[in-house]
């Protein structure tokens, strides 16, 4: 059985950490790593190229990231602990425009005509949009669907 993540220690070693250059974070994470006993596997430090396709992952106060090395890993952990300590905090570039494009589907009579498209916009529209007056309209959306169509996206 998994434990649950321990956001308390997570939010203090951020908040120690915050502003904290990258190499001085990523030091200080594994050294964390070592005092806790989390993970850290690196498999692609390995130079005999038996793990050139491999990636790395970390696990520390049991919050889990990968990356394709283990400084990659290291920021993935970073940002999914924010995320988790403050589900508040700004969306990323890449969910501004996926909200953004979600919420210009529910408005484009072509797209609208697309079941799938619709399902996949709203559950997107759901998941990132404080908006109240955008979640009203997706799952309003959502609720008029086909149900084969609501549940495959």
């Amino acid at each position: 059985m998994m434990n649950a993540p321990d956001l308390n220690a997570a939010a203090a070693f951020l908040d120690v950490h915050q502003f904290s250059n990258h190499e001085t974070f990523c030091a200080a994470f594994r050294a964390r790593i070592t005092q806790t006993c989390g993970l850290f596997n690196d498999k692609t430090s390995d130079q005999s190229g038996t793990w050139a396709s491999a990636s790395a992952e970390v696990n520390l106060f049991g919050i889990f990231a990968h990356g394709e090395t283990g400084d990659q890993a290291i920021r993935n952990w970073r940002r999914v602990a924010s995320r988790l300590i403050d589900p508040t905090a700004p969306l990323t570039h890449t969910q501004t425009m996926l909200l953004a494009w979600s919420i210009e589907a529910l408005t484009d009579p072509g797209m609208l005509a697309d079941d799938a498209i619709c399902a996949r916009a709203c559950r997107t529209i759901l998941k990132l949009s404080k908006d109240q007056a955008d979640r009203a309209r997706a799952q309003a959306v959502l609720t008029a669907l086909p149900e084969h169509a609501a549940h495959a996206a």
